[in-house]
């Protein structure tokens, strides 16, 4: 069974060796291995170049964007399961991926996800979905599960692609779709599949304007799959202000911290 695995870079060559150094050791063989690079200034081609063998396609060129970028990823790819490794992200352990890959023997399309490790700042690891929270029904008609450690069906991906309206969310947006088109049919595996560390579009210091976009795209989101009153509405927007509240006051290691113990508490 095929895994195409694509993998978005943007100046960022040292988090680009790390994953493809992840990719090769993996178990796992029968990969399909998508790059994408939105055109870096840094020595991100140097490092594709050096490890072209493994790699199955290249796109380097300017891009609208990281949904974008995921889009042109799809393009190429043709495995039996896709799954998202960034720059910067890792595999857990050399097997992660079989571990995965295990749950796709099921005839129907299915969503196939791991745990996932995620160390802030302070080098400290938090767990998403967290180790003793439960994995059922209930908390999937809730909760999305991690990003980098799904695989998504051929079935769903060949045809959805991310929405490009989105700058923040469109991860989000994808999986609740993938949930959707498989009619709640999912494989957990009960193990951390997935590294990575904390920082990215969603997680930084921004201005308010940015700030702003990414509260409206949350609401989208939550209003869009799970149902958002208007109270909910505000209790959201006042929780995104005080963590970025927070954040400027206290600094970054204080707000690594706070952040993700929150997030474990939500689900």
């Amino acid at each position: 069974m095929r895994v195409s695995i694509v993998t978005i870079n943007y100046n960022n060559d040292e988090g680009l060796r790390r994953t493809i150094l992840s990719v090769r050791n993996q178990s796992y063989s029968n990969i399909q291995y998508i790059i994408v690079d939105g055109g870096s200034k840094d020595d991100s081609n140097e490092i594709v170049q050096d490890n072209i063998g493994i790699v199955s396609d290249y796109i380097c060129e300017p891009d609208n964007g990281i949904y974008d970028a995921m889009n042109k990823g799809l393009n190429h790819a043709t495995g039996a399961f896709c799954l998202f490794m960034n720059s910067g992200d890792t595999f857990r352990d050399k097997n992660s991926l079989e571990l995965l890959v295990q749950g796709g023997k099921l005839s129907l399309p299915t969503l196939i996800f791991g745990r996932a490790e995620i160390q802030n700042t302070n080098n400290r690891s938090f767990f998403l979905p967290g180790k003793s929270v439960r994995i059922n029904d209930l908390w999937l008609s809730k909760y999305s599960p991690n990003h980098q450690s799904i695989l998504f069906p051929k079935e769903f991906y060949k045809n959805e692609r991310y929405d490009t309206s989105y700058q923040i969310a469109g991860d989000i947006d994808y999986i609740r779709r993938a949930i959707n088109f498989c009619e709640g049919r999912y494989c957990f595996i009960d193990d951390v599949v997935v590294v990575f560390g904390l920082g990215g579009v969603s997680n930084s210091f921004k201005p308010w304007s940015k700030l702003n976009k990414q509260i409206a795209e949350s609401i989208r989101v939550k209003r869009s799959y799970f149902g958002l009153t208007s109270m909910g509405k505000y209790w959201l927007m006042i929780k995104f202000y005080i963590k970025n509240l927070f954040a400027y006051l206290m600094g970054r290691r204080f707000y690594s911290s706070i952040i993700w113990l929150n997030k474990l508490k939500s689900r």
